[in-house]
Protein backbone atom coordinates (compact mmCIF):
# COMPACT_ATOMS: atom_id res chain seq x y z
CA UNK A 1 0.00 0.00 0.00
CA UNK A 2 1.50 3.29 -0.81
CA UNK A 3 1.87 5.55 2.12
CA UNK A 4 1.62 9.01 1.77
CA UNK A 5 5.27 10.74 3.04
CA UNK A 6 5.10 13.31 5.85
CA UNK A 7 6.47 16.59 4.74
CA UNK A 8 6.95 19.12 8.08
CA UNK A 9 5.53 22.25 7.06
CA UNK A 10 8.04 25.50 7.07
CA UNK A 11 7.31 28.43 9.20
CA UNK A 12 8.41 30.70 6.97
CA UNK A 13 6.64 33.93 8.20
CA UNK A 14 8.24 33.39 11.59
CA UNK A 15 11.67 34.02 10.06
CA UNK A 16 13.39 37.06 10.37
CA UNK A 17 13.70 39.71 7.59
CA UNK A 18 17.23 38.41 6.17
CA UNK A 19 16.54 34.65 6.37
CA UNK A 20 12.99 35.32 4.87
CA UNK A 21 14.81 37.46 2.29
CA UNK A 22 16.79 34.71 1.26
CA UNK A 23 14.31 32.06 1.40
CA UNK A 24 12.33 34.73 -1.10
CA UNK A 25 15.47 35.26 -3.45
CA UNK A 26 15.50 31.88 -4.34
CA UNK A 27 11.24 31.95 -5.73
CA UNK A 28 11.16 31.76 -9.41
CA UNK A 29 8.65 34.25 -10.34
CA UNK A 30 5.54 31.79 -10.84
CA UNK A 31 6.54 30.88 -6.80
CA UNK A 32 6.84 34.37 -5.79
CA UNK A 33 3.51 35.53 -7.22
CA UNK A 34 1.95 32.35 -5.85
CA UNK A 35 3.35 33.41 -2.46
CA UNK A 36 1.89 37.04 -2.82
CA UNK A 37 -1.60 35.77 -3.41
CA UNK A 38 -1.87 33.77 0.04
CA UNK A 39 -2.48 36.64 1.87
CA UNK A 40 -1.68 40.59 1.96
CA UNK A 41 1.16 40.17 4.77
CA UNK A 42 2.75 37.61 1.84
CA UNK A 43 1.82 40.80 -1.01
CA UNK A 44 3.95 43.02 1.28
CA UNK A 45 6.70 40.93 1.82
CA UNK A 46 7.26 40.06 -1.95
CA UNK A 47 6.53 43.83 -2.71
CA UNK A 48 9.27 45.39 0.09
CA UNK A 49 12.11 42.65 -0.62
CA UNK A 50 12.16 43.99 -4.40
CA UNK A 51 14.41 40.91 -5.89
CA UNK A 52 12.97 40.35 -9.11
CA UNK A 53 14.55 42.72 -11.84
CA UNK A 54 12.54 41.72 -14.64
CA UNK A 55 10.67 43.26 -17.61
CA UNK A 56 7.51 42.43 -18.79
CA UNK A 57 5.96 42.10 -22.01
CA UNK A 58 2.40 41.83 -22.80
CA UNK A 59 0.88 40.46 -25.66
CA UNK A 60 -2.47 40.96 -27.08
CA UNK A 61 -2.29 38.36 -29.43
CA UNK A 62 -4.69 35.28 -29.66
CA UNK A 63 -2.51 33.07 -28.18
CA UNK A 64 -2.07 31.52 -24.68
CA UNK A 65 0.40 33.68 -23.28
CA UNK A 66 -0.74 36.99 -21.60
CA UNK A 67 2.85 37.80 -20.34
CA UNK A 68 6.72 37.01 -20.78
CA UNK A 69 9.37 37.99 -18.21
CA UNK A 70 13.04 38.95 -19.46
CA UNK A 71 16.02 39.70 -17.73
CA UNK A 72 17.73 42.78 -18.54
CA UNK A 73 15.07 43.33 -22.29
CA UNK A 74 17.28 40.45 -23.24
CA UNK A 75 14.10 38.70 -25.46
CA UNK A 76 16.68 35.70 -25.70
CA UNK A 77 17.01 35.04 -21.87
CA UNK A 78 12.91 34.33 -21.15
CA UNK A 79 13.08 33.92 -17.65
CA UNK A 80 9.21 32.98 -17.50
CA UNK A 81 6.09 33.05 -19.45
CA UNK A 82 2.62 33.57 -17.75
CA UNK A 83 -0.58 31.55 -19.82
CA UNK A 84 -3.87 32.89 -19.58
CA UNK A 85 -5.04 29.62 -17.69
CA UNK A 86 -2.22 30.38 -15.73
CA UNK A 87 -3.62 33.44 -14.68
CA UNK A 88 -7.40 32.42 -14.88
CA UNK A 89 -6.85 29.48 -12.05
CA UNK A 90 -5.27 32.32 -9.55
CA UNK A 91 -8.90 34.93 -10.23
CA UNK A 92 -10.29 33.70 -7.05
CA UNK A 93 -7.03 35.35 -5.02
CA UNK A 94 -7.89 38.60 -6.66
CA UNK A 95 -9.30 41.45 -4.67
CA UNK A 96 -11.78 42.54 -7.76
CA UNK A 97 -15.87 42.72 -8.19
CA UNK A 98 -17.14 40.23 -10.41
CA UNK A 99 -16.40 37.98 -12.57
CA UNK A 100 -12.74 38.56 -14.33
CA UNK A 101 -13.11 36.95 -17.80
CA UNK A 102 -9.91 36.29 -19.75
CA UNK A 103 -11.91 36.76 -23.36
CA UNK A 104 -14.46 38.60 -24.76
CA UNK A 105 -15.88 35.60 -26.75
CA UNK A 106 -15.32 32.54 -28.60
CA UNK A 107 -12.51 34.06 -31.02
CA UNK A 108 -10.36 34.41 -27.59
CA UNK A 109 -10.19 37.84 -27.87
CA UNK A 110 -8.06 38.92 -24.57
CA UNK A 111 -10.67 41.10 -21.93
CA UNK A 112 -8.42 44.22 -21.67
CA UNK A 113 -9.78 44.36 -18.36
CA UNK A 114 -8.46 40.74 -17.62
CA UNK A 115 -5.10 42.03 -18.79
CA UNK A 116 -5.21 45.45 -16.87
CA UNK A 117 -6.07 43.38 -13.95
CA UNK A 118 -3.29 41.19 -13.75
CA UNK A 119 -0.39 43.32 -15.22
CA UNK A 120 -1.22 46.19 -12.37
CA UNK A 121 -0.37 43.55 -10.12
CA UNK A 122 2.35 41.68 -11.69
CA UNK A 123 4.03 45.07 -11.83
CA UNK A 124 3.48 45.98 -8.42
CA UNK A 125 4.15 43.10 -6.80
CA UNK A 126 7.50 42.13 -8.41
CA UNK A 127 8.43 45.82 -8.81
CA UNK A 128 7.99 45.37 -12.78
CA UNK A 129 7.92 47.57 -15.63
CA UNK A 130 5.98 46.95 -18.88
CA UNK A 131 8.53 47.14 -21.47
CA UNK A 132 7.19 45.36 -24.59
CA UNK A 133 3.87 45.27 -26.32
CA UNK A 134 2.71 42.69 -28.43
CA UNK A 135 -0.41 44.01 -30.31
CA UNK A 136 -2.54 42.07 -32.93
CA UNK A 137 -2.67 44.03 -36.00
CA UNK A 138 -6.25 42.30 -36.82
CA UNK A 139 -8.05 44.39 -34.03
CA UNK A 140 -10.79 46.26 -34.03
CA UNK A 141 -10.83 50.31 -34.28
CA UNK A 142 -12.33 50.35 -30.79
CA UNK A 143 -9.56 47.70 -29.45
CA UNK A 144 -7.13 49.61 -30.73
CA UNK A 145 -8.38 52.96 -29.32
CA UNK A 146 -8.97 51.47 -25.75
CA UNK A 147 -5.29 50.00 -25.29
CA UNK A 148 -3.86 53.05 -26.81
CA UNK A 149 -6.10 54.75 -24.05
CA UNK A 150 -4.16 52.39 -21.79
CA UNK A 151 -1.27 52.87 -22.70
CA UNK A 152 -1.43 56.96 -22.64
CA UNK A 153 -2.57 56.62 -18.59
CA UNK A 154 0.14 54.31 -17.57
CA UNK A 155 2.81 56.02 -19.34
CA UNK A 156 5.14 52.92 -20.06
CA UNK A 157 8.39 53.90 -22.06
CA UNK A 158 7.88 51.01 -24.21
CA UNK A 159 11.45 49.08 -25.54
CA UNK A 160 9.42 47.37 -28.39
CA UNK A 161 6.46 47.21 -30.15
CA UNK A 162 5.38 44.83 -32.57
CA UNK A 163 2.13 44.36 -34.63
CA UNK A 164 2.46 40.61 -35.50
CA UNK A 165 1.44 37.77 -37.24
CA UNK A 166 -2.50 38.84 -37.90
CA UNK A 167 -3.72 40.43 -41.38
CA UNK A 168 -2.95 43.62 -40.98
CA UNK A 169 -6.38 46.62 -40.26
CA UNK A 170 -4.82 49.85 -41.95
CA UNK A 171 -7.53 51.39 -40.29
CA UNK A 172 -7.53 50.24 -36.68
CA UNK A 173 -3.55 50.80 -36.88
CA UNK A 174 -3.88 54.22 -38.12
CA UNK A 175 -6.38 54.25 -35.19
CA UNK A 176 -3.71 53.64 -32.34
CA UNK A 177 -1.11 56.04 -33.63
CA UNK A 178 -3.70 58.76 -33.77
CA UNK A 179 -4.66 58.63 -29.75
CA UNK A 180 -1.02 56.79 -28.79
CA UNK A 181 1.18 59.18 -27.17
CA UNK A 182 3.90 57.42 -25.28
CA UNK A 183 7.39 56.33 -26.09
CA UNK A 184 8.49 53.81 -27.84
CA UNK A 185 11.74 52.85 -28.58
CA UNK A 186 11.65 50.23 -31.47
CA UNK A 187 8.72 49.18 -33.58
CA UNK A 188 8.11 46.60 -35.90
CA UNK A 189 5.13 45.15 -38.26
CA UNK A 190 5.50 41.22 -39.44
CA UNK A 191 2.05 41.25 -40.54
CA UNK A 192 -0.04 39.31 -43.09
CA UNK A 193 -0.97 41.52 -46.19
CA UNK A 194 -3.73 41.58 -48.25
CA UNK A 195 -4.17 42.62 -51.77
CA UNK A 196 -6.57 45.50 -50.91
CA UNK A 197 -4.79 46.57 -47.71
CA UNK A 198 -4.93 50.28 -47.45
CA UNK A 199 -2.15 53.10 -46.15
CA UNK A 200 -1.35 53.05 -42.85
CA UNK A 201 -0.59 56.39 -41.20
CA UNK A 202 1.72 56.21 -38.15
CA UNK A 203 2.04 60.21 -37.68
CA UNK A 204 5.91 61.79 -37.23
CA UNK A 205 7.38 58.82 -35.31
CA UNK A 206 9.77 59.58 -33.04
CA UNK A 207 11.56 56.44 -32.76
CA UNK A 208 15.08 54.39 -32.72
CA UNK A 209 14.18 51.36 -35.40
CA UNK A 210 11.45 51.02 -37.69
CA UNK A 211 11.28 47.15 -39.14
CA UNK A 212 8.47 46.62 -42.14
CA UNK A 213 7.21 42.95 -43.49
CA UNK A 214 4.78 41.23 -44.84
CA UNK A 215 4.51 37.08 -44.34
CA UNK A 216 5.08 36.51 -47.74
CA UNK A 217 6.68 38.31 -50.66
CA UNK A 218 3.62 37.63 -52.94
CA UNK A 219 2.05 41.03 -51.54
CA UNK A 220 5.28 43.36 -50.84
CA UNK A 221 4.50 45.98 -48.23
CA UNK A 222 2.35 48.98 -50.07
CA UNK A 223 0.85 50.71 -46.88
CA UNK A 224 3.58 53.23 -46.20
CA UNK A 225 4.83 56.03 -48.57
CA UNK A 226 7.32 57.96 -48.92
CA UNK A 227 6.10 61.25 -48.11
CA UNK A 228 5.01 60.37 -44.56
CA UNK A 229 8.68 58.79 -43.88
CA UNK A 230 9.67 61.64 -44.22
CA UNK A 231 8.28 62.96 -41.33
CA UNK A 232 10.02 60.19 -39.13
CA UNK A 233 12.50 60.78 -36.70
CA UNK A 234 13.65 57.69 -36.83
CA UNK A 235 17.87 56.17 -36.66
CA UNK A 236 17.64 52.75 -38.56
CA UNK A 237 14.38 52.27 -41.22
CA UNK A 238 14.17 48.16 -42.77
CA UNK A 239 11.85 47.43 -45.08
CA UNK A 240 11.33 44.05 -46.70
CA UNK A 241 9.58 43.57 -49.65
CA UNK A 242 7.93 46.65 -50.75
CA UNK A 243 6.83 48.57 -53.73
CA UNK A 244 8.82 51.77 -53.72
CA UNK A 245 10.18 52.85 -57.04
CA UNK A 246 13.12 54.77 -57.96
CA UNK A 247 11.29 58.04 -58.12
CA UNK A 248 9.96 57.14 -54.66
CA UNK A 249 13.58 56.89 -53.72
CA UNK A 250 15.02 59.67 -55.20
CA UNK A 251 12.48 61.61 -53.33
CA UNK A 252 13.66 60.08 -50.03
CA UNK A 253 17.42 60.42 -50.71
CA UNK A 254 16.60 64.17 -51.70
CA UNK A 255 14.42 64.38 -48.50
CA UNK A 256 17.81 63.52 -46.79
CA UNK A 257 20.04 66.41 -48.08
CA UNK A 258 17.50 68.73 -47.33
CA UNK A 259 17.30 67.77 -43.70
CA UNK A 260 14.33 65.29 -43.38
CA UNK A 261 15.20 61.91 -41.66
CA UNK A 262 18.19 63.70 -39.81
CA UNK A 263 19.04 61.34 -37.00
CA UNK A 264 18.99 58.45 -40.21
CA UNK A 265 21.80 56.33 -39.83
CA UNK A 266 20.93 53.43 -42.39
CA UNK A 267 18.03 52.58 -44.73
CA UNK A 268 17.35 49.55 -46.32
CA UNK A 269 14.31 47.99 -48.63
CA UNK A 270 14.38 45.10 -50.98
CA UNK A 271 13.01 45.63 -53.92
CA UNK A 272 13.30 45.05 -58.05
CA UNK A 273 16.49 45.69 -59.92
CA UNK A 274 16.83 49.58 -59.73
CA UNK A 275 17.85 52.14 -62.49
CA UNK A 276 20.00 54.49 -60.22
CA UNK A 277 19.93 57.18 -63.58
CA UNK A 278 16.40 57.97 -62.16
CA UNK A 279 17.57 57.34 -58.02
CA UNK A 280 20.55 60.17 -58.85
CA UNK A 281 18.20 62.31 -61.03
CA UNK A 282 19.12 66.12 -60.17
CA UNK A 283 21.22 65.24 -57.02
CA UNK A 284 25.13 65.95 -56.86
CA UNK A 285 26.79 62.74 -56.03
CA UNK A 286 30.54 60.74 -56.85
CA UNK A 287 30.04 57.28 -58.29
CA UNK A 288 32.64 55.72 -56.06
CA UNK A 289 35.57 52.68 -58.02
CA UNK A 290 34.37 48.79 -57.23
CA UNK A 291 37.95 48.64 -56.02
CA UNK A 292 36.36 50.62 -52.78
CA UNK A 293 34.89 47.88 -50.23
CA UNK A 294 33.78 50.26 -46.72
CA UNK A 295 32.29 48.26 -43.89
CA UNK A 296 29.23 49.76 -42.04
CA UNK A 297 28.40 48.85 -38.96
CA UNK A 298 25.56 49.23 -36.12
CA UNK A 299 22.90 47.49 -34.66
CA UNK A 300 19.24 47.11 -35.20
CA UNK A 301 17.40 46.63 -31.48
CA UNK A 302 20.18 44.75 -29.62
CA UNK A 303 21.25 42.93 -32.44
CA UNK A 304 24.83 43.78 -34.53
CA UNK A 305 23.91 44.91 -37.92
CA UNK A 306 26.82 44.81 -40.75
CA UNK A 307 27.12 46.05 -44.61
CA UNK A 308 29.78 45.65 -47.36
CA UNK A 309 29.51 48.51 -49.74
CA UNK A 310 31.60 47.87 -52.29
CA UNK A 311 32.28 50.70 -54.71
CA UNK A 312 28.14 52.72 -55.10
CA UNK A 313 27.49 56.27 -55.39
CA UNK A 314 28.20 59.11 -52.59
CA UNK A 315 25.80 61.88 -51.31
CA UNK A 316 26.45 65.07 -49.22
CA UNK A 317 24.96 67.27 -47.14
CA UNK A 318 25.02 70.77 -46.47
CA UNK A 319 26.74 69.72 -43.40
CA UNK A 320 29.45 67.88 -44.67
CA UNK A 321 27.59 64.34 -43.45
CA UNK A 322 28.38 61.41 -46.56
CA UNK A 323 26.05 58.41 -47.14
CA UNK A 324 26.91 55.66 -49.34
CA UNK A 325 23.40 54.06 -51.86
CA UNK A 326 23.88 50.87 -53.10
CA UNK A 327 21.79 47.96 -54.68
CA UNK A 328 23.88 45.06 -52.79
CA UNK A 329 22.80 41.59 -51.61
CA UNK A 330 20.35 39.60 -53.46
CA UNK A 331 17.37 38.55 -51.65
CA UNK A 332 16.37 34.65 -51.50
CA UNK A 333 13.11 34.30 -53.33
CA UNK A 334 11.32 33.18 -56.25
CA UNK A 335 11.53 36.57 -57.48
CA UNK A 336 15.21 38.48 -58.23
CA UNK A 337 14.87 40.91 -55.24
CA UNK A 338 17.94 43.02 -53.97
CA UNK A 339 18.22 45.29 -50.83
CA UNK A 340 18.63 48.70 -51.58
CA UNK A 341 20.91 50.57 -48.56
CA UNK A 342 21.39 53.84 -47.81
CA UNK A 343 24.45 54.07 -45.20
CA UNK A 344 25.19 57.60 -43.23
CA UNK A 345 28.92 57.39 -42.39
CA UNK A 346 29.72 59.11 -38.86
Amino acid sequence: MYVIPYTQSFPILKLPFIPLHNVIQSFSPLEALDFSLTSRKCRNIVKSTNLFKYDIGLSLLPEQTLFRLYRNLDREHLVCRLSVNELRNRNRHMEVKGILKPYFNERKRISLHFAKVWLNYLCDVLQMKLKILQMNPSSSIEQMFAVAEWMNSMQPEIWLCEFHDGIVKSDSITRFFEIANFPIRFLSFEVIQRSDTGPINCGALNVEDISVATRTNADPVNWFNVEQIKTWICVRLMFHACKFEERDLNQLVKGWLNGCNSRLEFFSAILDPLDFNIILEDIEFEERDLTLTRLFHTSLTTLPLSRTFIGGYDITRSDGTVATLQQINRFPGPRPMWEFAMAVWP
